[in-house]
């Protein structure tokens, strides 16, 4: 009988798949108590063909989900579920030794908790800048490392995806993911924040959050993962999906104001910005990387804002068009 599912989507991870899978072979010892989901989110490349490889040797179901969106994806890998404990990762985290007993363990010895956060160490695939490993700057952010915590209560929003668990009450009593938030293969600069976001409004229904140091994976680092490219494009994604959090739980709201004040308050978001892209300029390998960082996420936090504020002013203006419907 299943009493652990893992859940997994995978968009185009042709490149990382295979070792992940590889590492759930090694680890399951004649385990046959667990089953391990792969939801294919519209994947163009090998992704089918490398799990079809592995079907017989893991617990695998496989389901292709065509619309683009890992969240999505994620709630229909959950209609499937069999077990009563729920492990959601990603194609790019390698289980190690002891994961599916440690999170068994977990499950057990802490029944206090609802919803979990798991170690996350770090497998880079090629040599990180010193300057960068030294400080391990925003380390959390970008490769959501998770080591050196200790076991017991969590804040909600420090469990990250690579390695989280859930009670399977939390799913059965209408919790989901949600869809309009985190990777998608269809905006390359989505909002980020759906492990966030999940883990709030788990709180907030009373959920309890904890974490436990004993399940672990490694997070593969690929090479365009160190580029300033990469951390640019991390840090817009990440100021997105801050915005987009804040309005969805009603600490942003739309407010009317004389149209000199809000053209004020442009100037002065735009004044702040140039003021941070100036700062990009600094030299030095650490206040560079920092200057790039706090002007990549306000300019995404500054966007999506702005984004909200039109989707918002555009269902006002249709309200009166509805109330006059008979």
């Amino acid at each position: 009988m299943v009493d652990l599912s893992i859940v997994i989507a995978t968009h185009n991870g042709q490149g990382v798949l295979g070792r992940v899978l590889e590492g759930y072979e090694k680890i399951q010892n004649g385990d046959d108590n667990w089953e391990l989901i792969i939801v294919d989110n519209a994947s163009t490349d090998d992704t089918a063909k490398i799990i079809h490889e592995f079907s017989n040797r893991l617990p695998i179901k496989y389901i292709f989900v065509p619309d683009p969106g890992k969240n999505g994806a994620l709630n229909a890998g959950l209609r499937e579920i069999e077990g009563s404990i729920i492990i959601l990762s990603d194609d790019d985290a390698i289980p190690q030794p002891g994961f599916l007993n440690a999170w068994r363990d977990a499950f057990e010895r802490l029944p206090q908790f609802d919803v979990f956060g798991g170690a996350i160490h770090l497998e880079f695939d090629a040599p990180a800048p010193g300057w960068l490993l030294r400080r391990e700057l925003k380390f959390e952010e970008l490769y959501a490392i998770r080591k050196n915590v200790i076991e017991g209560p969590i804040h909600p929003l420090k469990i990250y995806g690579p390695n989280m668990a859930v009670r399977r009450k939390v799913f059965d009593e209408g919790l989901t993911f949600n869809s309009s938030i985190g990777p998608n293969s269809a905006d390359a600069k989505y909002a980020m924040g759906s492990e966030n976001d999940f883990c709030t409004r788990a709180a907030e229904k009373g959920y309890t959050t904890g974490f436990t140091p004993q399940p672990l994976v490694f997070h593969i680092v690929r090479p365009h993962q160190i580029t300033r490219e990469y951390w640019a494009n991390r840090a817009y994604k990440l100021g997105r999906g801050a915005a987009k959090q804040q309005w969805d739980s009603g600490k942003l709201v739309l407010k009317d104001r004389p149209p000199l004040v809000e053209l004020a308050a442009q100037l002065v978001r735009l004044t702040r910005r140039s003021i941070q892209y100036l700062t990009t300029f600094v030299p030095g390998n650490y206040l560079n990387f920092m200057a790039r960082w706090e002007f990549g996420f306000g300019c995404g936090f500054s966007d999506e804002n702005a984004r909200q504020k039109r989707i918002r002013k555009e269902e006002r203006r249709s309200l009166p068009s509805l109330e006059a419907r008979p």
